[in-house]
């Protein structure tokens, strides 16, 4: 979408979450107002802060994504209980159609591990894993380091290591629905679970 503000001037989005700043992509501007991409996932909320001190840039390569090579790793992932280790699932079904999980609320653990070395990139670049459609939040650690939490869509996180064997954890938290009121909601990740190559 497009916000279209009257005022001018340097515009960033502030994530209230992580406490990050990024430059805001501006489509159009002139003396008095400017239009500004508008892009919020669901559950998002960003601040939008314009610095009237500051000049404004009109980011030319709007709609350009900077994503130079994308590889679907959704194959080869455990689904497991995070108390006692137990294996409940290969792959990443609904956790709706497990038995026993139909009206579950809580966290599961899905595992991987992998080489990067073994993968078609070229070593330039950010490594970001892209979780792809998740219900509902995602905890991810990468070779036990933390690498953040998402809440909301997109389910993006940036990998601290570019070439080696990882493990990849990822905690799951699904809605307190199902078990509250009996609700039969989509559970898990459903992926496409991606490792995407940015420039950057």
């Amino acid at each position: 979408g497009k916000l279209t503000l009257r005022s001018y001037g340097h515009a960033e989005w502030w994530d209230p979450l992580t406490g990050k700043a990024d430059k805001a992509d501006v489509i159009s501007a002139n003396n008095y107002s400017i239009s500004i991409k508008l892009n919020l996932h669901r559950r998002e909320g960003l601040i939008l802060a314009i610095d009237k001190t500051r000049p404004c840039k009109i980011q030319k390569t709007y709609g350009i994504t900077n994503v130079i090579k994308k590889i679907d790793i959704s194959s080869g992932w455990r689904l497991l209980d995070p108390n006692t280790g137990n294996v409940i699932s290969e792959g990443m079904p609904n956790w709706v159609n497990l038995h026993g999980y139909e009206n579950f609320s809580g966290t599961l653990l899905y595992e991987k591990e992998l080489d990067i070395d073994n993968l078609d990139l070229s070593g330039k670049g950010k490594l970001i894993l892209d979780l792809g459609e998740v219900h509902d939040f995602a905890k991810a650690y990468c070779n036990d380091m933390d690498i953040g939490v998402k809440l909301w869509s997109p389910f993006r996180f940036l990998l601290p290591v570019h070439k080696g064997k990882i493990k990849l954890k990822i905690f799951v938290t699904n809605s307190i629905a199902n078990r509250i009121e009996n609700a039969v909601l989509t559970s898990g990740i459903l992926g496409p679970i991606t490792l995407q190559q940015i420039l950057g």
